[in-house]
């Protein structure tokens, strides 16, 4: 089997890199290795280098070479020797262990070592590599100059004919688009720029439209007649049929509807209701929730009843300021085994009144259970409930910022509970920009003015906002 490998020196004195790829034989991978580190000190040693930084991505021979490690191979030991003995010859030797990954020019001279071929008689071939420093288009020598003058005068007119239609039909001469359809309706005529091609377009699309008072209309599959708008006109309509007094903020399928009804047409029109309602900012605020969960979920099993139970907080449902003696908040236990729920209403939940709760509705009717599942609210996570827990030997685990719906079974409680929101009120805050992204899908935000948001978010309760 033929196998090659390489050896590759920088020359300090003169900082100019010396590169001298290798090619050897072995069926052995080991071998090569420190064939490569031989060749290498040879070849540093001919060049007169006194100290010398090998750099590899082999552990095992930079720590069989410093006597780290043990050589049992004896095919191997002449190599190591040999290696221990042209090392001694320098007056400083460093060697630096880096990955594969990021040994990227031996790699490359790897690479076209392997790719060249030349014969059996030859022992080294010379590869000459030349960096531009100015574009291909300036390197014009006589011969490039020659033919480039040897162009007919016929041929250049007749390409800087051809560019200039191109140019001309990517142009835009700030008419609208109906209008070559207008004029061929009025007069029959067409611009002078316009081909017989272009000419047989436009009378093919102009049957479907008509002038009516110098107004051109086009009539729909029905028969019925839309007028045509050009791009200031178009999104006046748009606004108006979506936001403002004719408008209800309807998605982009029914308010391109909508504008038809409105007897108005133009090419693009269903993309641009689509474009209006994406970017538009009340109908993002407003926008329902997600519920699709960012990644796979992991379900929770429980392996017999009143073994594990989810704790949360729902509220508050008055405003807790002028109202302090109503109770505005509910505590709900749920159990994973039964989905059965114990709910209980309070002015204010703290650490105490969360204590009690779980005292006097699990431990006294159910027993010690084996886990507690909760979020992350200042309640659950206090030192008062921690030394509870560890009290009973209970297990409490928090859901965490990668997935704050982890405490899955108290949330589908929860919603079978009264919102505290009204229906008018925005379902999301923002806009926020992303600072920072962690594995899990956890993100730390700042606002439009650069303040951090305290806490990282999952994507779960995130969604794109469009500018």
């Amino acid at each position: 089997m033929e196998t090659k490998t390489l050896g590759s020196l920088f020359d300090k004195d003169e900082f100019t890199p010396a590169w001298h790829p290798f090619s050897a034989y072995s069926h052995l991978l080991n071998n090569l290795r420190h064939l490569a580190l031989i060749a290498g000190l040879k070849t540093a040693l001919a060049l007169g280098v006194k100290e010398l930084d090998i750099i590899g991505d082999s552990l095992l021979v930079i720590r069989q070479t410093l006597k780290k490690c043990q050589t049992r191979d004896p095919k191997l030991k002449p190599y190591r020797e040999l290696s221990i003995i042209l090392l001694k010859q320098f007056c400083k030797v460093t060697h630096i262990f880096i990955p594969r990954t990021g040994n990227i020019l031996a790699d490359c001279l790897a690479s076209l070592a392997s790719s060249l071929s030349f014969p059996i008689s030859k022992k080294s071939e010379t590869v000459t590599i030349q960096r531009l420093e100015t574009p291909a288009t300036e390197l014009r020598d006589c011969k490039t100059q020659n033919l480039l003058n040897q162009q007919s005068q016929t041929e250049r007119i007749t390409s800087t004919t051809k560019i200039l239609a191109l140019d001309l039909e990517d142009m835009d001469d700030g008419n609208p688009w109906y209008f070559d359809i207008k004029n061929y309706l009025e007069d029959g005529s067409f611009l002078e720029y316009a081909t017989d091609s272009n000419q047989k377009i436009v009378k093919r699309i102009a049957i479907k439209y008509c002038l009516r008072g110098g107004i051109l209309f086009r009539a729909s599959f029905y028969g019925e007649l839309h007028g045509c708008l050009d791009d200031e006109e178009a999104y006046t309509v748009v606004e108006e049929a979506h936001s403002k007094v004719y408008g209800g903020h309807v998605n982009a399928q029914m308010l391109a509807k909508k504008v038809l009804r409105m007897g108005y047409y133009w090419p693009t029109l269903e993309g641009d209701c689509n474009k209006y309602v994406l970017h538009y900012v009340q109908c993002q605020t407003h926008a329902n929730k997600i519920h699709a969960p960012a990644f796979s979920l992991h379900p929770m099993t429980s392996p017999w009843p009143f073994s594990m139970w989810a704790l949360d907080k729902v509220g508050p449902f008055r405003d807790t300021v002028e109202n302090t003696t109503q109770k505005a908040f509910i505590l709900t236990a749920t159990k994973y085994f039964t989905k059965w729920v114990k709910a209980e209403s309070y002015v204010l939940i703290k650490s105490p009144t969360l204590a009690h709760f779980v005292c006097t509705h699990i431990l006294a009717r159910f027993g010690t259970p084996i886990m507690i599942i909760t979020d992350n609210g200042h309640q659950f996570i206090s030192q008062e409930f921690q030394d509870l827990c560890d009290k009973h030997h209970i297990e409490l685990h928090h859901s965490t910022p990668y997935y704050p719906q982890g405490n899955g079974q108290a949330e589908a409680t929860n919603k079978r509970q009264p919102h505290p929101k009204g229906k008018l009120q925005p379902t999301w805050e923002g806009p926020y920009v992303i600072t920072h992204a962690y594995s899990g899908n956890a993100y730390r935000l700042v606002d439009t003015e650069g303040v951090e948001v305290s806490g990282s978010w999952n994507a779960l309760y995130l969604k794109k906002f469009h500018a």
